[in-house]
C-alpha cells in the first residue's frame, strides 16, 4: 500500500490518518463513493471537529473527494443531502507531497 511506501505516514496528521483508515474500510473495494450514516460515524468515535479537520486535510492532499447525494428518509421523513466520500487510491499510491496550505490542518 502506498500509504507506507510513499511517505503518507509522515506527511499526514494523526487525525487525517485516522479518517483515511475509516474511509478505506468503508470504501473496501466498492466502485462508487459511499455515505456514512450518523450511527456508523459514532462507531468510529471521531468528533465532528476531527472529522472536519481530517476531511479538509485529505482533500488538500488530493486523497479525498467529497460529493453529495440525496438520502430518501422514507414516507414520513424529509429527504436530506448526505456527503459521499471517495479515497483516490491512485493518489494514495503516488508520492506524498505537501498539501495546499489553505486546506491543510495538522494537529498542533
Amino acid at each position: 500500500m502506498g500509504f507506507w511506501r510513499e511517505g503518507w505516514l509522515i506527511d499526514l496528521s494523526p487525525t487525517a490518518i485516522a479518517l483515511l483508515f475509516v474511509l478505506l474500510e468503508l470504501q473496501a473495494g466498492r466502485k462508487e463513493p459511499q455515505t456514512v450514516s450518523p450511527e456508523r460515524k459514532d462507531e468510529y468515535h471521531l468528533s465532528r471537529d476531527t472529522w472536519t479537520r481530517a476531511t479538509n486535510e485529505l482533500k488538500g492532499h488530493g486523497l479525498l473527494t467529497v460529493g453529495h447525494t440525496s438520502q430518501d428518509g422514507g414516507e414520513y421523513v424529509y429527504n436530506r443531502m448526505r456527503n459521499t466520500y471517495w479515497i483516490d487510491l491512485d493518489r494514495l499510491n503516488a508520492p506524498a507531497e505537501p498539501a495546499d496550505e489553505d486546506s491543510e490542518e495538522h494537529d498542533g
